[in-house]
């Protein structure tokens, strides 16, 4: 998929588009079992921010998209609720 980037670096993605993005944010952030101020940490953004890219309701730069990437898919660090769990069990 090959956005034109705005002036103010903005996709002009589609509706559907955006929602698609929105959609691939969402299901990889939970199959990593990563909240959503976890991957605002690593992409320095608010947890708001990353609230209203899953929800479609703001669109997603052109230049975060290989960051986001990136950050779902490797180099994130452990989800909290799996580092909870090992500090119990020790």
């Amino acid at each position: 998929m090959t956005a034109s980037v705005g002036a103010h670096g903005r996709s002009l993605f589609s509706a559907q588009e955006v929602r698609m993005e929105a959609e691939m944010i969402y299901e990889w952030r939970h199959r990593r079992r990563m909240r959503q101020d976890d991957l605002a940490r690593l992409l320095g953004v608010s947890q708001r921010t990353v609230s209203k890219w899953e929800r479609g309701d703001a669109p997603i730069p052109a230049g975060r998209m290989p960051q986001i990437v990136a950050a779902l898919i490797g180099g994130a660090p452990e989800p909290r609720a799996r580092r909870r769990r090992q500090k119990l069990a020790a």
